[in-house]
């Protein structure tokens, strides 16, 4: 396996990092670091002042990407024993894709906003992007809001219970085959008893005038929950055989499909959202599926978005 981990010093993607370590992914999985030094605009100067303070803002630029790509090596180094950096110049999601691609890249781990102020509030453009575009599976590493960061030894003792426990797990499964390819990425994880799986199918209503209960009644609505009960009932079956022990089924019905999968995520409180990059819909074969949008966008926890990687 081979994963491209974009670095860019902030709290998500140093988070993203920490939840690769938690994956129990064999030390042989092959990690390139990748740092991107974007462009900046400099103002509305004068061209040779503009000109210094560009160089000057790269140069900066690139001694941080160098010396962060060095720590985050460091940080990795006891996980994993195939790490290279690399350091690429221009747009980073372009240079992301482009490079995942160029690495016949089985996943691409990246933070879900980085340090730009304005993408604190909502998905970051890079990362919903690369989730957009990138021919492989994306990890979005989501950290979560704590009110009170604990400090000193308390810090450290937080973070060795936080690496103790199971990690959540929740798998979204509609049948689909970028669904199905969720599955199967997580049963080549050797997480075995570290970690708690919840299979969850959500058959969508149409509730508008209480055409819920009519659609509830039909003998199709019938067999398509009896179809997901026994795909589920597969899935769980497959990823036991694999070595996962602690896994649940929960079929719901939502009149929103994603809006409900947040909910559960939430109460259940999952660390990590599993979903295929298109659902079953026609329209999401030629783009990243509205509910895996949505997910990606609003998850309270780290979102893997699985495709299956192209052939090299």
């Amino acid at each position: 396996m081979k994963i491209i981990a974009a670095v860019d010093g902030s709290p998500h993607s140093d988070f993203a990092l920490e939840l690769v370590t938690r994956l129990c992914l064999p030390q042989t999985t092959e990690v390139v670091l990748l740092s991107v030094a974007e462009e900046l605009e400099v103002g509305t100067y004068s061209e040779s002042l503009r000109d210094y303070i560009a160089q000057s803002v790269r140069e900066k630029q690139i001694r941080q990407a160098k010396s962060l790509l060095q720590v985050e090596m460091r940080k990795l180094a006891p996980h994993f024993l195939p790490i290279r950096s690399e350091l690429r110049d221009g747009h980073a999601a372009d240079q992301i894709i482009n490079f995942a691609e160029e690495e016949h890249a089985d996943l691409v781990v990246l933070g879900a906003r980085g340090l730009n102020a304005l993408e604190r509030f909502f998905l970051g453009s890079t990362s919903e992007k690369i989730a957009k575009y990138a021919r492989c599976s994306v990890l979005i590493g989501h950290k979560p809001t704590e009110p009170d960061e604990p400090a000193g030894d308390a810090a450290v003792q937080a973070a060795d219970e936080t690496a103790s426990e199971k990690l959540r797990i929740l798998v979204c499964c509609d049948g689909s085959r970028a669904s199905n390819e969720a599955v199967e990425s997580l049963a080549h994880l050797p997480l075995g008893s570290k970690a708690e799986i919840m299979l969850l199918s959500v058959h969508s209503l149409i509730s508008l005038f209480r055409n819920d209960i009519l659609q509830k009644m039909s003998d199709e609505w019938q067999r398509e929950k009896q179809q997901a009960e026994e795909s589920l009932a597969q899935s769980a079956e497959h990823l036991k055989a694999s070595g996962l022990s602690h896994i649940s089924v929960r079929v719901r019905e939502a009149d929103d499909v994603s809006a409900e999968i947040l909910t559960v995520a939430r109460n259940w409180k999952a660390d990590l959202i599993m979903v295929g990059s298109t659902g079953r819909s026609a329209i999401d074969k030629f783009l990243l599926g509205s509910v895996s949008k949505r997910i990606a966008r609003h998850s309270p926890c780290s979102v893997w978005i699985a495709r299956q990687a192209p052939s090299p």
